[in-house]
């Protein structure tokens, strides 16, 4: 089971088929201070948020086999309507589907890019600001 403690989760789900994409996002997000969870593919990250999963962030790869990532994201959404979406993806019809605030992260990505695509969904504080 998967528990969380505070006002504001850190949990962000990762989804990608590709073993070295998941390992590189979940180490980029993990280096940000947050709490990424690895999943394979759509059918492992639907059994950990029916295990009580509840991430505040879902990062999915769109071309995935048995379930793409749009498929996965109005699954999990339709049970947690705050979860924001962002999509790391190459595919150019995803463009056509994004909605309810979801966004698109080209691949290949940066750091950099991860971070800013994550500040623009409001889950992380603009590096560059001070406070």
């Amino acid at each position: 089971m998967y528990f969380e403690s505070g006002e504001v989760s850190s949990t962000v789900l990762v989804v990608d088929n590709d073993p070295l994409v998941l390992l590189g996002t979940t180490v980029m997000l993990r280096e940000f201070g947050l709490n990424p969870v690895p999943a394979a593919n759509a059918g492992a990250a639907l059994a950990m948020i029916e295990d009580g999963l509840n991430p505040a962030v879902l990062v999915t790869d769109y071309a995935m086999p048995m379930m793409d990532g749009v498929a996965l994201a109005h699954k999990i959404c339709a049970s947690n309507s705050t979860v924001k979406v962002l999509f790391v993806s190459g595919h150019p019809a995803l463009d056509e589907t994004l909605a309810n605030g979801w966004m698109l992260l080209p691949k290949p990505f940066t750091s950099l890019e991860l971070r800013t695509a994550l500040e623009a969904l409001g889950h992380l504080h603009n590096h560059s600001e001070t406070g």
